[in-house]
């Protein structure tokens, strides 16, 4: 390397830019991850309720829950990604139907 090139910068580990994430914005976007997951823990409540006992989560399930997870963001705080992603898990679950 010679002196007009400059060393990349290091990657931060997962952990660190996990935790960037999940604090400051995020957190004033959708609540802290206690109020975001409470909300989130309620709905996903109120639709395994309408579920048969034993039944098996199937990857419809799952999109339904990441919608749920969004609708929660958005229940928070409205914003156009939300709907984009919900909008794609709803895609997703016709895919696997």
């Amino acid at each position: 390397m010679n002196d007009d090139e400059q060393a990349p910068a290091p990657t931060p580990t997962v952990l660190a830019e996990a935790k960037v994430i999940t604090s400051g914005a995020r957190n004033r976007d959708y609540g802290t991850p206690q109020e975001n997951h409470d909300c989130t823990a309620t709905m996903w409540n109120a639709y395994l309720q309408r579920k048969p006992e034993g039944y098996k989560l199937t990857a419809q399930d799952v999109c339904a829950f990441n919608i749920l997870q969004k609708m929660s963001r958005q229940a928070h705080h409205p914003k156009r990604d939300n709907w984009v992603d919900v909008a794609g898990f709803a895609a997703n679950a016709g895919e696997c139907q």
